[in-house]
């Protein structure tokens, strides 16, 4: 997960005052989402808790991966990350000029991966390097890719090298300090796909045109082995291919909002729809009914309560980079031999501190500043612009 990882987003309809207007689908006649008060943020991290669950399986080397309807947790947690990010990012990209909306996304997914970078090539392999020798020298010279240099190939979301020098060389899932972070490359990747539609007024004014974008992913990623020939078996092509639906999936709902009443028998019907084509094909059809999936998700939002303090504290991102690390070291540390239940409940007690870290001290500082910068740009706007047009 990918990642979904974007917060800062409004759609248009918190610009309203007062109740939100009911949304009709011919005869059906409900209330719209509520961009103020929902538990996507408790949502997305139980999907980040969701991913860290079906890494303990392949980290601490436990046998049995979970799934649900066929699909690994994991994959659920993802697509569901994506989903709802279409459907925020959407919402952001209709408010926001271009320049204005990837400073967002650039603030809101560049300094917390840098941050975790940092800290897994010089506190997380620190550890594990000075548990297998005994002594730190040699560790910033090491052969292979250096912590200096995993930080540089990977400053960039594609992810170059996932290993640091021969460490991790001797856990169940060797080399890897974070393969988490690779999605978030290909969510960044979503983020500027949106960007450019969204330049076409008429893409605004309509939901149409990212319906059929939507289509178009879905024809798309159904035939990728009958394109990869003419995308030179390029990985990063197929990848994309697979995670553009479920946010252009998210996209469409949010086109839709006005039109969308949020209603349980929406979302029965919705469930029943995602039973039916995990039984038709499990590897198809949840990338079909990505925006039925959205729905349901929104659903269940609107209708689950969260802690206040998670409704303002989104601490899902930092759950997400930090979680497969805090793994790697404890399977270091043997944690992992008293089975999988106290594995993964250690994983918590530290991923989500360092999660509430990354956000107070890295991810919401920097995003209410670009929020300054923001309003700081729409201030001198008017003054600027006899300036422009002479």
């Amino acid at each position: 997960m990918s990642a979904t990882t974007a917060t800062d987003v409004a759609t248009p309809v918190t610009r309203v005052a007062g109740p939100l207007p009911e949304a009709t689908f011919w005869r059906w006649t409900g209330r719209q989402f509520d961009p103020r008060r929902n538990s996507l943020n408790m949502i997305r991290l139980i999907f980040a808790l969701g991913v860290l669950f079906h890494h303990a399986y392949i980290l601490g080397g436990f046998t049995g991966s979970p799934a649900i309807g066929g699909v690994q947790v994991g994959e659920w947690s993802v697509l569901g990350f994506f989903c709802i990010s279409g459907y925020l990012i959407a919402g952001s990209r209709m408010v926001k000029p271009l320049a204005t909306y990837m400073m967002h996304r650039a603030a809101r997914i560049f300094p917390a991966f840098w941050v975790c970078l940092l800290v897994t090539a010089f506190a997380f392999a620190p550890a594990e390097y000075l548990h297998r020798t005994g002594s730190l020298d040699g560790f910033l010279t090491q052969s292979g890719v250096t912590p200096i240099n995993y930080v540089l190939l990977n400053m960039w979301l594609r992810i170059n090298s996932f290993a640091i020098g021969d460490s991790l060389a001797y856990v169940p899932f060797p080399s890897v300090w974070n393969g988490s972070l690779w999605t978030l490359y290909y969510e960044f990747l979503c983020y500027l796909l949106l960007g450019a539609l969204f330049v076409f007024a008429w893409w605004r004014r309509s939901a149409i045109p990212t319906l059929v974008a939507f289509a178009v992913s879905i024809v798309l990623f159904v035939n990728t082995t009958q394109l990869m020939p003419y995308l030179g078996q390029n990985p990063h092509a197929a990848n994309f291919l697979h995670f553009v639906p479920y946010f252009l999936g998210g996209a469409c709902v949010q086109m839709l909002r006005r039109r969308l009443p949020i209603h349980w028998a929406g979302a029965a019907a919705g469930a029943a729809m995602i039973a039916v084509a995990l039984w038709w094909s499990p590897e198809n059809g949840i990338h079909v009914l990505a925006p039925v999936i959205t729905y349901v998700l929104l659903w269940v939002a609107s209708v689950v309560p969260s802690p206040r303090l998670i409704q303002t504290n989104d601490v899902s991102y930092g759950a997400y980079i930090y979680a497969f690390p805090v793994q790697q070291l404890l399977v270091v540390a043997g944690m992992n031999a008293h089975g999988v239940a106290l594995y993964i409940v250690l994983t918590v007690l530290i991923t989500v501190p360092l999660a509430a870290v990354s956000w107070l001290l890295v991810e919401r500082p920097v995003m209410r500043r670009a929020k300054r910068a923001e309003r700081d740009l729409s201030s001198r706007a008017p003054m600027l612009a006899p300036v422009t047009a002479a």
